[in-house]
This record gives structure tokens, sequence and C-alpha cells, in this order.
């Protein structure tokens, strides 16, 4: 059985994240494991108020894998009030509701970031760059190494 269910809260410090929700007929159900993909993490942002009253929760979508609603397990979160518009067939988007993004566009990777963008990089960094336009570095100071 699959059933849909707004978010009222998320716990991100158990082993797999654990989920408050809302069912259906305001059915509540609590520490309800988040299943996540390998690789992928994501926490849920919490219930908002919008200036009208109304409230906007991020939304799931929860199996009941041996039919009965007593252990449900959220598969999937989506929440409108951030997901990217606008991409074109076939491209790849990762976000979060701060307006960060790295989208896998038809005509290149674009990394949007108003916050503080670090690379963290061993010792074999490399970084190959061919630019037919113009590079522009822009900061309060630019240091160059060779060694």
């Amino acid at each position: 059985m699959v059933s849909r269910a707004t978010l009222e809260a998320s716990n991100d410090d158990p082993k797999l994240q654990e989920v408050d929700l809302n069912l259906s007929h305001d059915e509540k159900a609590r520490g309800v494991e988040h299943v996540q993909p390998y690789g992928f993490s994501s926490r849920p942002v919490a219930p908002s108020k919008e200036s009208d009253g109304s409230t906007k929760r991020a939304e799931a979508f929860v199996v009941h894998p041996d039919g009965s609603r007593s252990h449900p397990v959220a598969l999937v979160i989506a929440d409108r009030r951030f997901r990217p518009k606008g991409m074109k067939a076939g491209e790849v988007q990762v976000h979060d509701n701060q307006g960060q993004s790295v989208h896998l566009a038809e005509d290149g990777i674009v990394v949007n970031s108003p916050k503080k963008l670090t690379f963290k990089v061993g010792d074999n960094a490399s970084i190959t760059m061919n630019a037919d336009g113009t590079v522009t570095i822009r900061g309060s100071a630019i240091k160059f190494e060779q060694g």
C-alpha cells in the first residue's frame, strides 16, 4: 500500500533519518524511517507559515510494506517550495532551499552559490582549464604558487 503524507519534522541523528508525518485523515506517524539512495542524503525543510496564514510543508510518498499502517517507510520526500523549474529534458539539478545548486545542464555544468564555495582537494590535485574567452578571477588576494 502507498500513501501520501506531509512532513512535520525530521531527525537526522539516527543511522537512518527519521521523519514525523501527517498521513491521510489527520493520522500521525512518528519516527518513520526515511530511506535514501546510497551516496545521496538530504534533510527536508520544516513547515513554514506563509503571509496568508497557511502552512506549507514538504510532501512524502510512504509505503506500508506488509499492508499494515503500523510500520510505514518514507521513500520519497519532495518540496515544491524549492524545486527548480525550467530545466530541459535530460537535465539534472541538485539543489537546496537557499538557492545553491549544481546543474548538469544541456550546455555544461553550472554551480550556483550565493554563499561561500569551498573545494577540499587532496595532494595530487590537477585543474585543467581551456578557455577561448576571458577567464576572470576576483579576490582581495590571489596567490599562485609553483612547487
